[in-house]
């Protein structure tokens, strides 16, 4: 079962496929960004999978993130960048948690109730 990622960022576009069987990468590729996203990353995504030997129907789900992922017209869905890399920490470190209460240092109180949250990783 293959899945496909497209980042299509400011700067660059970044298409990996992952097998989800178990095999992890299958194939990944970049190409600098330009002002024609969608086209850009779907020649890069089939350039990927003619490279791979992969077919289209052999793709379960596309997923794009990033700044352009909105105008990616071959992806299933979409998701926030915030969003994957929150999945990516939860999948290689699982015991990852968040300390909503933590302050950075040098960070000040605001008034009560209203203290800016910051976020933090741990290993416990």
């Amino acid at each position: 079962m293959i899945y496909a990622g497209i980042d299509a960022g400011s700067r660059a576009i970044k298409v990996v496929l992952i097998d989800a069987n178990g095999s992890g990468i299958v194939a990944k590729a970049q190409a600098d960004q330009g002002i024609e996203q969608d086209k850009l990353a779907c020649r890069l995504f089939e350039k990927t999978l003619a490279e791979c030997g992969v077919g289209r129907s052999d793709v379960r789900r596309v997923v794009a993130t990033g700044y352009g992922r909105n105008a990616i017209h071959v992806a299933d869905t979409t998701i926030t960048e915030i969003t994957c890399h929150a999945v990516g920490v939860r999948h290689l470190v699982p015991e990852a948690r968040t300390n909503h209460r933590h302050r950075w240092p040098g960070q000040q109180a605001r008034s009560p109730g209203r203290q800016r949250q910051g976020v933090r990783l741990r290993h416990e």
